[in-house]
């Protein structure tokens, strides 16, 4: 599950917003990263905290805050809503988060900035792994590595033909079946569902709700509950439906 998700501790209410590709293999990380003094992140404010309460993680609750359709799924999307929510639930003062959100992929391996297929890192194939095992499309990754690796290069990647190291356990019967088959299917469903659905009256509707005050999860939910969140977070950003003032 591709998303955002918040942790609270019951005793003080303070609040913990994460990121990821896979929420429920990241709730794993966090448990396996508080308690392993050799992770890189044992230190971060969070996971001290987990350790300063006397039952862990049994003081701490957790809710998936927003849930992106892998088709829908965009890294800039991501980040927007972390930093929102982050400033939203005051989490980077009041809380246990150490930055503002949002996250950017490091290509430290490029040759030059004129070199259009430098080779990636393994900080970047480990990302594009994430997205293959969170069913997120070849299409959407290629664009964010076009201008660095080729279309073949990057399939070699996907494919598991090169990096065979990394992630192996996300070489699935299950994951090739989906985007050998089902992705090519849920694109053109994908593309039905979205064309204009809202009026013009909508879209003002949403974009007023969230200017006085209303989460983009209150207005998903008041709003259009049975179309994909980030949808309507597309829409009340300007994401979409630009033309509508």
């Amino acid at each position: 599950m591709i998303g955002i998700y918040k942790y609270e501790n019951k005793n003080n209410h303070k609040i913990y917003i994460g990121q990821s590709l896979d929420i429920q293999r990241r709730r794993y990380q966090h448990k396996s990263s508080t308690y392993n003094k050799e992770a890189k992140d044992y230190n971060s404010k969070f996971h001290q905290a987990i350790r300063e309460e006397k039952n862990g993680f049994e003081d701490f609750s957790f809710e998936i805050i927003a849930e992106l359709n892998p088709e829908e799924y965009s890294q800039e999307i991501l980040d927007e809503l972390e930093k929102f929510f982050i400033k939203y639930y005051n989490s980077y003062k009041e809380g246990y988060n150490s930055t503002e959100g949002g996250t950017a992929i490091p290509h430290n391996s490029q040759k030059g900035e004129k070199n259009g297929r430098a080779l990636l890192t393994k900080n970047d194939v480990e990302y594009i792994r994430e997205c293959y095992n969170a069913h997120i499309p070849f299409r959407i990754v290629y664009e964010k590595y076009k201008n660095q690796i080729s279309k073949r290069g990057l399939q070699k990647i996907w494919w598991f033909d090169t990096w065979k190291d990394i992630h192996p356990e996300y070489h699935t019967e299950e994951n090739k079946y989906w985007h050998s088959h089902q992705a090519k299917a849920n694109s053109s469903e994908i593309a039905a569902q979205n064309k204009r659905k809202f009026t013009k009256e909508q879209v003002i509707e949403m974009r007023e709700a969230y200017k006085n005050g209303l989460t983009p999860k209150q207005i998903w939910l008041k709003y259009a509950p049975n179309v994909a969140w980030s949808t309507v977070y597309n829409i009340i950003t300007y994401k979409s439906y630009q033309n509508i003032e």
